[in-house]
């Protein structure tokens, strides 16, 4: 069923963009102006990200050259749900368990571990945002 599913989303990808799209629109829905609490609104935001990143990501497989590196993936899935553990740090402060700066630290090290993994991988760029299929294509043909 799972492939089943991959499959129509390669065979429509305009469609499952727009739903994309649409998903995150609804990002401002009514429990959070209605007094919704932000974890409610954080959970409900990294969940479209990462299906849309998951969406991204089977589209990608096919078109591209080479595929994503996976701590790319995993660095961009990182930070959608990065302030959803920030706020569950800030929650165990509050219950007088743990600072909530060590889920922090613990998110920036790994963090910093992914952006290591993919450094060592195109040791020759440096890359400030998440690289285009051109920019792996290039990559992969300079390797």
């Amino acid at each position: 069923m799972l492939e089943r599913y991959k499959e129509w989303v390669r065979r429509h990808p305009g469609i499952v963009q727009n739903l994309d799209w649409l998903l995150l629109l609804t990002v401002w829905n009514p429990s959070r102006t209605s007094g919704g609490s932000e974890a409610t609104y954080e959970a409900y935001h990294a969940a479209v990200g990462l299906l849309s990143l998951w969406h991204q990501h089977i589209i990608e497989e096919k078109e591209l050259p080479t595929s994503r590196p996976t701590p790319y993936l995993l660095l961009d899935a990182l930070e959608y749900v990065e302030t959803l553990i920030e706020l569950r740090g800030m929650r165990l402060e509050a219950a007088g368990k743990m600072s909530r700066y060590s889920p922090l630290l613990a998110v920036e090290l790994a963090k910093a571990g992914l952006k290591m993994a993919a450094w060592s991988r195109y040791s020759a760029h440096m890359f400030l945002r998440r690289p285009s299929p051109d920019d792996l294509h290039q990559f992969e043909s300079e390797l």
